[in-house]
């Protein structure tokens, strides 16, 4: 059985992508004399936050929370073998690609405002639409964060069943 815990990040999610975006989503708001050149980088900016906002709506697409009562919780008692140790694993509960995906969205959107106050490649009347359109997107995908990312209904045990797990401060 695989857990949320041996889960890593995805690779096009990593350091070097997100760093690159974010330095692509720089030189796209103030580069002015080369517009060639951001439009390049708005493109790879645009298209690698576009990929992001798509997963992250995906993410909720397959968490189906909002279908599902708050009383059932999809977990079921799991048994260490060669012990009688018992804990709770729970199917569907955290995508460790979500915070990643959230960082992105929300610097993407976070730098469209400078893009399209700032950017001269975006100044022309057939392209503001493409813009408007990439920043629709993250606004929905960044809703859809705040719907996904948590569950207040469960409380996810990391002792085994048989302790009583101790809160913070007490």
């Amino acid at each position: 059985m695989k857990s949320s815990a041996d889960s890593k990040i995805s690779a096009e999610y990593g350091q070097t992508p997100k760093y690159a975006c974010y330095l692509l989503l720089a030189v796209t708001a103030l580069l002015r004399n080369h517009q060639w050149l951001a439009a390049g980088a708005a493109a790879s900016v645009m298209t690698y936050s576009r990929v992001a906002a798509i997963h992250l709506i995906v993410l909720f697409a397959t968490n189906d929370r909002l279908n599902e009562p708050s009383s059932k919780a999809r977990c079921e008692p799991v048994v260490l073998p060669g012990t009688d140790t018992t804990f709770l694993a729970c199917a569907g509960i955290y995508d460790p690609d979500l915070g990643v995906i959230f960082d992105v969205i929300n610097n993407s959107l976070l730098g469209a405002l400078p893009i399209a106050a700032w950017s001269t490649t975006f100044r022309s009347s057939n392209r503001k639409p493409i813009l408007i359109m990439w920043m629709l997107l993250l606004a929905i995908s960044h809703i859809f964060y705040n719907v996904t990312r948590t569950d207040v209904n469960r409380h996810f045990q990391i002792y085994p069943t048989n302790q009583v797990e101790k809160l913070p401060l007490n």
